[in-house]
């Protein structure tokens, strides 16, 4: 058996991933995500051969990156962000990963993920 292929997602691919996530959810009133063909999608459109996991690995990590950015620009009060690289001032706490390049594709991301999970006073965690 030969080993899967590695493929990188570059920012093109990451923005028609979420393009295509996001046609497929506004054209859907299924709750449950078809990953066929939004990997089928993104194959056409990028001529790589992405495969389901590989598709809902990204999806998790892009809303994972999406809800770290969100909280800081929500609950953080005093943070400022730099108007020329659009990345946060160094503060305490702030993931390293933002420091010299902002969140891609943010309005694509917002698009596809507000409202999928809860922020400040509409938050609960177990105790």
């Amino acid at each position: 058996m030969a080993p899967k292929e590695r493929l990188s997602w570059s920012e093109q691919d990451t923005k028609k991933f979420l393009e295509i996530c996001i046609q497929l959810k506004a054209g859907s009133s299924e709750r449950k995500t078809n990953w066929a063909k939004i990997v089928q999608g993104l194959n056409v459109a990028t001529g790589k051969n992405f495969n389901d996991k590989q598709a809902r690995n990204k999806y998790d990590d892009l809303k994972a990156q999406f809800k770290i950015w969100n909280e800081m620009e929500l609950k953080w009060t005093g943070l400022s962000f730099d108007p020329e690289s659009g990345c946060p001032q160094k503060h305490k706490g702030i993931p390293s990963m933002f420091l010299k390049k902002p969140l891609a594709h943010l309005a694509l991301l917002r698009s596809l993920y507000s409202g999928s999970f809860a922020t400040s006073k509409y938050s609960y965690s177990p105790g």
